[in-house]
């Protein structure tokens, strides 16, 4: 037997405004409702929580904060936000402080057991980021890359910027590790301008023009065309529920959609702009210069004639640095293949075990039809967890048991 099980863990943090005195730490294992969603495509994890109305919060001072009731909040809830008339009344909770997120289970092993075996994962690490100033109570977190929003770039040209280099310069001083850095892997983009932005400013620019998508696995940062890390990847067995076998299935729904590749109607497009050498000298005597623009169409014979109508679906894609038109075409024909297959797209709902997250691997087992049985990547884990029980969204991605290059399987885009 499984009970669902939640441990909320806030460390109060100093900040400009109140610099010293707020060291409490809190320890909250019960919300209405909780919501994490972790995927590389959004740069930035994210969390949301629902306290009930009526809740206290021991601060081990042996007078318990209540933060309200149905019949509006009590003298003690002040210190939810802090009373500007007191300065001994710090706010409970302010923008910036420290959060962690365990789910779990505990379970015994029949009915006439009675101790109970607590199994927890910590599912989300980062900073609590609003406040919604309403009852019941909100609080809006992001991971660690809401620190690199508030970390401002110094104005520079990058000349043929090589992004792992350009962001270990940014992040200097700050203790966040360059997964790709550590790994050796050198991403070229050309000259890169940097004017008035912040780090994930930078980073948003780079997933929006170059392709090149960011997160945080831990304090460790990764940028670069590699969004699956083998090393990272844990492979689950998910099966779909069967009729004739109650229970045993933990697919509990989904919105799956099974296409043989040779249905599939689809092409990429693939563009590029840079700047190349004019003809003869501006006024202040450097070289003229140009923008040029160049761009493909590829499908599951290779380049489309751009006089050719195509009916069908597109996807389109910037290439950061490509320069020719042979560029151009490796990138969007490495990712059509990326999107050619045999196999299941859309995603699916299971229990909060086995626990998983975006970079591992889902083995998908259906009894009734075997041929759709396959491995794939998962792209994206939405976790929603409280009054109604513990349970996990997973999106997949692609098909990795046949048909793909470690390369492939790795970039994933």
């Amino acid at each position: 037997m499984l009970r669902p099980n939640t441990l909320i863990t806030i460390t109060q943090q100093s900040n400009d405004a109140i610099p010293t005195g707020r060291t409490k730490t809190f320890t909250l294992d019960f919300v209405e409702r909780g919501d994490i969603i972790t995927t590389w495509q959004n740069l930035t994890d994210t969390a949301k929580i629902i306290f009930p109305r009526n809740v206290y919060v021991d601060d081990g001072s042996g007078t318990p904060y209540q933060w309200g009731s149905f019949n509006g909040l009590k003298e003690s809830s002040k210190n939810i936000y802090g009373d500007p008339a007191n300065s001994t009344s710090l706010p409970l909770f302010m923008r910036g402080d420290k959060i962690k997120i365990e789910l779990g289970y505990f379970f015994n092993t029949s009915l006439e057991n009675t101790n109970e075996t607590k199994i927890m994962t910590t599912v989300f690490e980062g900073y609590i980021t609003k406040i919604k100033n309403r009852m019941p109570i909100e609080l809006d977190c992001e991971d660690e890359m809401w620190k690199l929003k508030q970390i401002t770039c110094v104005n520079k040209l990058y000349k043929n910027c090589i992004v792992q280099n350009m962001l270990k310069e940014m992040l200097a001083g700050t203790g966040i590790v360059i997964k790709d850095d550590v790994k050796g892997i050198e991403t070229n983009i050309g000259d890169f301008r940097v004017q008035n932005e912040t780090v994930g400013m930078v980073l948003n620019r780079l997933r929006d023009d170059a392709h090149l998508y960011s997160y945080f696995r831990g304090n460790e940062l990764r940028c670069s065309g590699i969004v699956y890390f083998p090393e990272d990847r844990n492979t689950e067995i998910f099966n779909f529920q069967d009729q004739q076998n109650p229970g045993e299935g933990i697919i509990i729904s989904d919105s799956l959609e099974y296409t043989r590749k040779e249905d599939l109607n689809i092409a990429v497009i693939a563009h590029s702009e840079f700047i190349e050498s004019g003809n003869g000298l501006n006024q202040d005597g450097t070289a003229k210069t140009k923008r040029k623009r160049i761009q493909v169409m590829v499908g599951k014979d290779g380049e489309i004639n751009a006089k050719d109508k195509f009916q069908g679906s597109t996807i389109t894609i910037p290439v950061l640095g490509a320069t020719t038109h042979k560029q151009l075409i490796d990138a969007a024909m490495n990712h059509f293949n990326k999107n050619y297959y045999t196999g299941f797209r859309g995603g699916f709902t299971t229990f909060g075990l086995p626990y998983v997250r975006h970079g591992d691997a889902a083995q998908i087992q259906d009894k009734v039809i075997p041929e759709r049985d396959g491995v794939y990547l998962i792209k994206q884990v939405s976790t929603s967890f409280g009054l109604h029980g513990l349970r996990q969204h997973v999106l997949l991605h692609l098909r990795i048991d046949k048909g793909y290059t470690v390369a492939q399987q790795n970039a994933g885009t």
